[in-house]
């Protein structure tokens, strides 16, 4: 799938300079994709300048975008804005940092413009955002229209 050329969209709450094992990941399958135009969209930097970052490939564009907003949902403002440029900038795939609210996101954009997305699972995801039906519902809805969706370990693809 990622033999020819493709412009790909990294849509994630977790990237530099935040420190945690998603960020590391994340950056991981970024660094990875170097043969690619890769473009991480993330959140405002609101962490000391004295944390790592990540510089990436010279193919890597990191877009800072405000998450949420106050208002339900909170993260549509965000949806729009990403929506108006992929009118103009249409991405290939988009990977998702985690299922929710990333690919929630995705999964309007996939109905609106037809582009693939690929979601990224960790356990806690799992098990905190499971509890309640109306969440649970929104996790398999996002998981059953994503176009792949990769699991950290085998655990949580079994959990699935």
């Amino acid at each position: 799938m990622y033999d020819t050329y493709m412009r790909i969209w990294i849509l994630t709450e977790n990237w530099p300079p935040r420190v945690g094992g998603i960020e590391r990941y994340l950056t991981g399958i970024a660094e990875h994709l170097d043969r690619h135009e890769v473009t991480v969209i993330a959140p405002l930097a609101s962490t000391p300048s004295s944390s790592p970052s990540y510089e990436g490939e010279k193919s890597t564009h990191i877009i800072r975008k405000r998450f949420f907003w106050p208002m339900w949902p909170k993260w549509l403002p965000l949806y729009f804005s990403l929506a108006t440029l992929a009118a103009t900038n249409r991405p290939d795939i988009i990977i998702c940092g985690k299922a929710l609210v990333e690919g929630r996101i995705a999964l309007l954009l996939k109905k609106k413009f037809g582009i693939p997305f690929t979601i990224c699972t960790y356990g806690m995801e799992i098990a905190t955002w499971s509890r309640t039906a109306r969440v649970k519902k929104q996790l398999e809805k996002v998981i059953h229209h994503a176009d792949a969706v990769l699991h950290i370990n085998n655990k949580t693809k079994q959990e699935l």
